[in-house]
């Protein structure tokens, strides 16, 4: 997740100095019009806008920081990430637009692969032009609402990124419907929540997740484990195990013969570092791979 975010800055810090950072956040929506000018003056025809992100990012350039921050409380970023296609799908353009303080929209274009191969679930079929979203204030503010979100992001996570898109795997929102996530990582430890883009309303996986599971005397141990889970106390409507990552990607998929109170265990010796849960039925339940 780090890496694209870092390619797409350097290939726009080399061209910049330091003076950028003085910088005027916009929402979500502001920069679009003037990005999508620019992809067909580049050559895309009816250009049809697929993913926008913000994130948090400190780069050092020339002994000084320059400082990407989103704003949770009004929903503005300093930096905005966009990816265009056309109609066949056969072209991905993706643009890194700011505004300086003093100055219009500054806009570079960076490899759209770096986002689209970054393993999020974007889903290409239909585009967000489709659609009557929520724009970025409004997703802050349904993000705030919730418990987790805001715990997490009060740790002051090392990266965090909030991106809309078409859901492609999160299970927790209709497949194909547009999704403002928020992806924060501290260390080892990760944290996604989603808010539909349209009702607003917000999941975070941990905190769906654990209220379900003891509501249901559904439970994993050891947690954290280095090689084997146990899942105990199996849901009786459960016919199937799945393994997501922090991203909502799938990782595992097993179905054994499973009945009401039955326990299976899961080697996940082959899993990275990092934070996974567990779906059964329509219940998740999180695990730390150490």
């Amino acid at each position: 997740m780090k890496n694209f975010i870092i390619l797409s800055l350097l290939a726009l810090l080399v061209t910049y100095t330091a003076e950028s950072q003085f910088m005027q956040k916009q929402l979500a929506t502001e920069p679009i019009p003037s990005v999508r000018e620019r992809v067909i003056d580049d050559g895309m025809v009816a250009p049809e806008l697929i993913f926008v992100t913000s994130v948090n990012q400190d780069v050092e350039f020339f002994g000084q920081t320059l400082e990407m921050r989103f704003d949770v409380s009004t929903g503005k970023g300093d930096l905005w990430m966009y990816i265009f296609t056309n109609e066949e799908r056969s072209d991905f353009r993706g643009y890194v637009v700011f505004k300086p303080m003093l100055g219009g929209y500054i806009i570079e274009e960076f490899d759209a692969s770096e986002v689209l191969d970054s393993g999020l679930p974007i889903e290409l079929e239909q585009s967000l032009d489709d659609f009557a979203w929520e724009n970025s204030d409004k997703a802050a503010a349904a993000f705030r609402s919730s418990a987790a979100f805001s715990e997490f992001y009060a740790l002051e996570p090392d990266v965090f990124m909030i991106a809309l898109f078409l859901n492609g795997g999160i299970p927790v929102i209709e497949y194909g419907d547009p999704m403002w996530g928020a992806i924060m990582e501290k260390g080892e430890m990760e944290q996604m929540c989603s808010a539909h883009a349209i009702s607003l309303q917000v999941q975070c996986l941990t905190e769906a997740s654990v209220d379900d599971a003891f509501a249901n005397n559904f439970m994993i141990y050891p947690n954290p484990t280095s090689d084997y889970i146990t899942i105990e106390a199996i849901p009786s409507e459960a016919s199937m195990v799945q393994i997501f990552n922090v991203l909502g990607v799938e990782i595992k998929s097993l179905t054994p013969t499973l009945s009401a109170g039955d326990e299976v265990r899961i080697n996940v010796s082959d899993l990275t570092t990092g934070t996974y849960f567990v779906k059964i039925g329509n219940r998740f339940l999180p695990f730390v791979k150490e």
